[in-house]
């Protein structure tokens, strides 16, 4: 993911998706930069008590990835299903 499309999702999940859906998220932001080599990644945590993302979520988050022409797959750390974003 380049560092524009990095900075457009944190800034769309931490200041718009917030705004327009009940669920609030935790971010958890990788970034690395030495010259030429960039390279970012992005958790995204769901704050739902039962850990798992609804399906309006899903939705949300699939159409962020399309939007960035970003990778985005969901999987289970310690029993909390987290998206990441590539």
């Amino acid at each position: 993911m380049t560092k524009k499309q990095f900075r457009g999702l944190v800034d769309n999940l931490a200041n718009v998706c917030t705004f327009n859906t009940s669920n609030a998220y935790s971010l958890s932001l990788d970034e690395t930069q030495f010259e030429e080599y960039y390279h970012a990644s992005l958790l995204v945590f769901t704050m739902n008590p039962h850990g798992a993302f609804c399906s309006s979520d899903i939705a949300l988050l699939l159409s962020l990835a399309t939007a960035w022409n970003v990778q985005v797959y969901f999987e289970t750390i310690n029993g909390v299903t987290v998206a990441k974003y590539l």
